[in-house]
């Protein structure tokens, strides 16, 4: 069967993750399937309520469709990570990165089941990996902060702020000099 895809606005649901607002805006916001129209606001719903095997098939059906639909290879991450099957949350946040090395997100969502199984190198790595995929995203700084507070290290490193994209964009706390 032909499959449309269509470019929708951002969907209002307060139910939404963060994340999947970010999605609205690619090709894997909506999905046509045999006339059955998906969309992100639906899903995320149903990942809410607790309704992970709805969830799931419903990204599986946008990779169907899609194979390089980055945010369904990431959400079916985040639905393997809510059941407790870590291994295949890391395979399918491993394919978001493969999808697209150059979001943070999939870096930093792999670090979750790293953390929860006690392997807290991996998830530093994944943590830094993050950052240096996105240094002007707070919350990808937010991971290593976490990473820190659950192995009660201390971050050795300046503080790192964001002054703007002016002389670089980066620029170093007075606090550690």
């Amino acid at each position: 069967p032909m499959f449309t895809f269509l470019r929708i606005d951002r969907p209002t649901s307060a139910t939404l993750r963060p994340s999947a607002l970010a999605a609205s805006t690619t090709c894997c916001t909506r999905w046509m399937f045999e006339a059955k129209l998906v969309t992100d606001a639906i899903i995320e719903a149903a990942f809410a309520s607790g309704k992970l095997d709805d969830a799931l098939a419903a990204y599986q059906k946008a990779l169907k469709a899609d194979p390089l639909c980055y945010h369904a290879a990431l959400y079916i991450g985040d639905v393997y990570t809510q059941k407790g099957n870590f291994s295949d949350a890391l395979t399918w946040y491993k394919r978001a990165i493969a999808i697209d090395p150059n979001k943070e997100t999939a870096y930093r969502y792999s670090a979750t089941p790293l953390m929860r199984q006690g392997k807290y190198d991996e998830a530093r790595d994944l943590y830094i990996e993050s950052f240096v995929t996105d240094p002007y995203n707070k919350i990808a700084v937010s991971g290593i902060v976490q990473w820190a507070d659950a192995t009660r290290t201390a971050l050795g490193h300046p503080s790192i702020e964001y002054v703007g994209r002016l002389a670089g964009g980066l620029g170093v706390s007075s606090c550690c000099l």
